[in-house]
């Protein structure tokens, strides 16, 4: 059985591929459908996979930690060389149409829970032992290599959007080791850090432009901050927050958009880059703050799971 975070997880992407095929299907153009099509069949391709994995492991026994860090090398190339194609031939935007940084975090992913499962399998008496630090060093260590790699590489293509969700997710893996290992000091001291760096945001927003570094991230920032000053800049903003206050609190047909499902897009289109970081002002518009909440609540979901999990 899938779980609470299984179950929830599923429904986040049955929902993400049919905000992508309402997008596609609300633009005035066919071209727009291409995000949908070639989310389809990643996710064609991915959950096969999976399910051949699934049944050629229930005929075998389980594999051996040899033979899982070898499937994991066999993710990690791959991964590697598509972040290494990005700096050669791409943008922050990605190569070859595609995102490498996704893959990327599903590697780190897997070489981090890899790493844990160890360490925490890791009997009483052994941890005990002299030269704890060393082998905490030679097990974490693939992980950081490819953590390091992965931002040299963000770095180099002006990507950083990503390492800030890369250190969010680094606090929460401790956060979930902290848990699971039985550490409450430590949890909660991450708890607290997580506090503390919230509490920065506002003071951030309330900042004197001046003090602001003259860089293209730095004018960048200026415009979230105040966008109306910035109105050519800013359009992106000005226009995604225009249309999640169209949309209101049931979608701006009123029916938390099954009303307009298919149909032409409207205002919601011209926002600049919607495909991507503006998806959420997309479907805000067209179902509503309410339905928004819904899916916050099984991103939540998700979260408690994996916290449950761990605390189990």
């Amino acid at each position: 059985r899938p779980g609470l975070a299984g179950g929830a997880a599923l429904l986040l992407l049955a929902a993400g591929l049919l905000a992508q095929l309402e997008l596609g299907l609300g633009a005035p153009d066919t071209w727009w459908l291409r995000h949908y099509h070639k989310t389809a069949a990643l996710l064609a391709v991915g959950s096969g996979a999976a399910m051949a994995w699934r049944l050629w492991a229930a005929r075998r026994a389980a594999l051996s930690q040899r033979q899982v860090e070898w499937l994991l090398a066999a993710l990690t190339v791959p991964a590697l060389a598509l972040l290494a194609a990005q700096v050669l031939w791409g943008d922050e935007t990605g190569v070859f149409d595609i995102q490498p940084v996704e893959l990327a975090k599903l590697v780190l992913a897997g070489l981090t829970a890899h790493c844990l499962a160890l360490r925490l399998g890791w009997s009483t008496d052994a941890a005990m032992m002299p030269g704890l630090r060393a082998r905490w060093l030679r097990l974490v260590a693939p992980a950081l290599l490819f953590l390091a790699l992965l931002g040299c590489a963000l770095v180099q293509v002006d990507d950083y959007s990503p390492l800030i969700l890369l250190v969010l997710w680094a606090g929460a893996m401790a956060f979930a080791y902290a848990l699971a290992a039985g550490r409450r000091g430590g949890a909660a001291l991450l708890a607290g850090l997580a506090l503390a760096a919230s509490a920065t945001v506002p003071a951030l927003q309330a900042a004197d432009p001046a003090s602001l570094p003259a860089s293209f991230y730095g004018e960048r920032f200026q415009v979230w901050r105040e966008p109306a000053r910035h109105p050519h800049t800013g359009q992106q903003l000005l226009q995604g927050g225009a249309a999640v206050a169209a949309g209101g609190w049931f979608g701006a047909d009123g029916m938390l958009g099954l009303s307009t499902l298919g149909r032409d897009a409207g205002q919601a289109m011209a926002i600049p880059a919607v495909q991507d970081d503006f998806a959420p002002s997309f479907f805000l518009n067209r179902h509503g703050l309410l339905a928004g909440l819904l899916l916050w609540g099984l991103q939540a979901a998700v979260l408690a799971g994996l916290v449950g999990a761990a605390v189990r």
